[in-house]
């Protein structure tokens, strides 16, 4: 390996300036396709264009069981040939809620939104869309009712229904589903106001086959639409709109601006609740709610484990909501305990008041409950209790329209078993928030215990946050903007690492002081060495005999510290090492990392072939750049694990001038090796699901990590297996001749 002068200051600054060229360029080409990222003018379009509150009116909120709707979200179902769906998982427990929970709830609107099917294959790390997945959850819908009732359900494609797919309308889904259709627009009517219901498609345009698929896209067609459909929603004046999506808005890439100019921050404040799923709780019971943006978010659980189901009311516009489990009926009796909802008053950790008229609150004559009874079972018994008690226990009164009635979906009806006590708003109007307590038994001894907040004033809780833990944060988190700005920052650490050396370099040996340098740090090493072992003397001078000063904590971190700023400096003046890695790290942001056939269900090797690119998947044809978040993300796990270690490996295996004290040249073979050796195990690690996903190609075609680990392999055989006598023979130690003669004569 040579040593030799690279290039100057200038001709660097050339260089950067036309890789930041290129990165621009293919950057922009990479998000035309959804109008780029979210503009960091969204708050201040946001702020320029407020919700104004509902209209204040007369309407006063009594004991009829009118003005009041519900409707049933539920997601993730996953459907999946390896599952025993007699038994368990997400097909078993949405046969369950259909057969025990739904006649009970009887629900105006079903809303499905999302991961239909599993879409899983038995190898590891690879997905396949099965015909006998989508029978299995069609033939659910079918037997259950679902599509007798046009205009009653509704349901969205989630990540897994769109894996392994060129397009929709040659999907399962378009045959297989309830909407068959990009997305849904309804507006419903019960009598007393509109209500609009509008679905989301937000997978990717191609749907690139596991593990590339987990975050959607809201390109700049959504946009579009959702501001024609807010647009109508203020001229008809829609008592409320709600939107489904799969993905929460922080699982999404979004676009700028809609075409008239609008940001989806300023467009998602007129949305009442917006609803989606995807992320299955995680762990536990983790509960992901959030107000991010200036509006309600709620991601409910999942149908596949959790067997979550979600049932929201609409009682004279007040908004509320309670996520439930299916209960699994046993052969020794029902089990069930009653679903308990308070409808008046609202909860005040969800309130929303530029949405919802929260001045009825005040207004309103009884406190309104809504109790649900399964199986033969009825409600014998509703309690409410304000405060502990202090000033309000009463028990409630059965207002519903008539029995309770037990409806197969099939009805066109829906259940209303409203619970009403009458109270007197103005003794908790203090603006302050108060605990309600409502406790409800049925005629089996079943008790449910439903606690909420609530404010007379109609404002959000101060005292009580939507959020729940670590669940809200990851709703309210911007994954977008943190994984593309981790991945730059990272990305400039490298190159700052790289840099920065070989600019120090330049400098000084344009002022004739790098060998002098090289001398100084010889020395200061020697020193190093020669104070750590007087850190273990004693008074008379004489050191322990189990003293070991390379324990010293002092010692160990200057040492460490100054031997790899040597190899550093070093690295970047062998030519051999440091121009190929200097054009690697810059061909990372401008080129592909590797090929591979990311739609292996495509009738064409052509069609599913793409290449792998920081910003997205590139298919040749008209198909061009698909926008993928998981590429950033694979990218910034490369650069943490490969490419910023990979610099290091490179460092330490740069030559020491032939004349350096043997203690810093010496390497250590053997602690190299298993160093090698582990940092291998590593990285390679991360190989194996291109080839198991995206098929052998995607191995072999792998310029980013393939190629260049065979060359570092290489360059390692080639270190261990040589002489230590024929360093100068190799040009292993051909350091300058001013920095050698120095050397020389310091000795």
């Amino acid at each position: 390996m040579t040593r030799t002068r690279l290039s100057t200051p200038a001709s660097l600054s050339t260089t950067l300036l036309c890789c930041l060229y290129a990165y621009f360029r293919l950057y922009w080409a990479s998000v035309a396709s959804y109008s780029g990222v979210k503009s960091s003018t969204s708050r201040e379009d946001a702020d320029s264009e407020p919700v104004t509150g509902r209209a204040y009116d007369e309407v006063v909120i009594g004991a009829e069981a009118v003005n009041a709707f519900t409707f049933v979200q539920v997601s993730d179902v996953h459907a999946s040939k390896f599952a025993n769906h007699s038994h368990s998982g997400g097909l078993f427990h949405l046969r369950s809620f259909f057969q025990n929970e739904m006649p009970v709830l009887a629900p105006a609107k079903l809303l499905i939104t999302g991961d239909l099917v599993d879409s899983r294959a038995r190898t590891p790390f690879r997905s396949q869309q099965h015909a006998a997945e989508w029978a299995a959850y069609h033939n659910l819908l079918n037997e259950s009712g679902i599509f007798s009732r046009p205009g009653f359900a509704f349901d969205l494609r989630g990540n897994h229904d769109c894996y392994d797919t060129l397009s929709l309308d040659k999907s399962h889904f378009a045959n297989s589903s309830i909407t068959r259709s990009p997305g849904f627009n309804h507006l419903f009517d019960p009598g007393f106001g509109q209500y609009a219901f509008a679905g989301f498609d937000a997978c990717p345009y191609i749907g690139v086959a596991r593990p590339l698929n987990f975050f959607g896209v809201f390109a700049k067609q959504h946009l579009d639409a959702l501001e024609i459909l807010i647009n109508n929603a203020t001229t008809d004046a829609y008592n409320h709109t709600f939107i489904a999506t799969h993905y929460p808005a922080s699982i999404m890439i979004i676009a700028t601006r809609s075409s008239s100019g609008r940001t989806f921050t300023s467009l998602a404040r007129h949305v009442s609740f917006w609803l989606s799923g995807h992320l299955h709780r995680l762990v536990g019971d983790m509960r992901m709610y959030t107000r991010r943006r200036g509006f309600v978010e709620l991601e409910v659980g999942d149908m596949k484990e959790n067997a979550v189901f979600r049932l929201v009311a609409v009682d004279h516009d007040l908004l509320s909501f309670t996520d439930e489990i299916v209960h699994i009926r046993s052969s020794g009796g029902n089990g069930r305990a009653p679903v308990v909802l308070v409808t008046n008053p609202r909860d005040a950790r969800f309130a929303s008041p530029g949405r919802e008229p929260v001045h009825r609150v005040r207004q309103s004559t009884h406190v309104r409950v809504l109790v649900y009874a399964f199986g033969s079972a009825t409600v014998e018994r509703v309690e409410v209790v304000v405060d502990h008690g202090a000033k309000f226990v009463k028990e409630m009164t059965f207002a519903g329209p008539g029995d309770i009635p037990k409806q197969h979906m099939n009805a066109t009806g829906s259940s209303l078993p409203l619970f009403v006590v009458q109270w007197d708003p103005s003794m908790f109007d203090d603006g302050r928030d108060h605990w309600m307590k409502v406790v409800a038994t049925d005629s089996e001894g079943m008790t449910t215990v439903k606690s909420t907040v609530f404010r007379v004033d109609g404002m959000p809780s101060k005292a009580y946050r939507m959020e729940v833990g670590f669940g809200g944060r990851i709703m309210e988190t911007d994954f977008e903007s943190l994984v593309k700005v981790a991945f730059v920052v990272i990305h400039l650490v490298v190159l700052l690492f790289a840099q920065v050396p070989l600019v120090f370099v330049n400098y000084l040996d344009e002022r004739k002081e790098l060998s002098a340098l090289y001398v100084s740090m010889y020395q200061c090493l020697s020193l190093e060495r020669h104070v750590g072992a007087e850190e273990f003397a004693l008074e008379d001078g004489q050191a322990p005999e189990n003293a070991n000063i390379s324990q010293s904590t002092g010692f160990r971190l200057k040492y460490f510290l100054a031997i790899w700023t040597l190899r550093l400096l070093n690295f970047v003046q062998c030519s051999t090492l440091y121009l190929p890695y200097f054009v690697y790290i810059h061909y990372l942001i401008v080129g592909p990392w590797f090929l591979g056939d990311f739609v292996p269900s495509a009738e064409t090797l052509s069609n599913g072939t793409g290449l792998f690119y920081v910003y997205g998947v590139w298919f040749s044809g008209q198909t061009g750049w698909v926008p993928l978040l998981d590429t950033w993300i694979i990218a910034l796990v490369e650069q943490l694990t490969f490419i910023f270690p990979l610099l290091f490996i490179l460092a330490h295996a740069s030559p020491f001038p032939k004349n350096a004290p043997h203690a810093v040249a010496s390497t250590g073979f053997t602690t190299t090796q298993f160093v090698v050796l582990v940092l291998w195990i590593l990285v390679t690690g991360f190989f194996g699901f291109y080839a198991l996903s995206y098929d052998a190609v995607s191995f072999w075609m792998h310029p980013q990590k393939i190629w260049v680990s065979a060359c570092l392999v290489g360059l390692y055989w080639r270190g261990f297996s040589r002489d230590p006598d024929d360093t100068e023979e190799d040009g292993l130690g051909q350091a300058d001749g001013e920095r050698d003669a120095l050397l020389e004569e310091d000795e």
